[in-house]
């Protein structure tokens, strides 16, 4: 996950490393200054760990994807097909309408 985006600086196994020297009885800045994180994120993934014994789950980054429906994937033509191909072929000239 942190080899795609390179602003998302927790990985997997950033994750597993911080577990282990956690329980190694690291110190938390010390395991930041390491991993180039910060002392409360360390301390967020060392706390989820202690609460339910699994690893923090990494969210996805960007823009959720919206899942279309069988009503919009089906084309629909809007104002008639000849009427919307002649407003941009005029709005192409440069010529300003008014209206939708």
């Amino acid at each position: 996950m942190g080899k795609k985006n390179k602003v998302v600086k927790l990985t997997d196994r950033k994750i597993r490393y911080i577990i282990r020297a956690k329980k190694r009885g690291e110190n938390t800045n010390r395991i930041a200054e390491d991993m180039k994180l910060s002392p409360s994120t360390v301390k967020r993934v060392w706390m989820h760990w202690t609460k339910t014994k699994m690893q923090l789950n990494i969210k996805k980054f960007g823009r959720k994807k919206k899942t279309l429906d069988s009503v919009r994937t089906q084309a629909q033509p809007v104002h008639g097909a000849s009427g919307l191909a002649h407003q941009h072929s005029r709005r192409e000239k440069g010529v300003r309408l008014r209206g939708p």
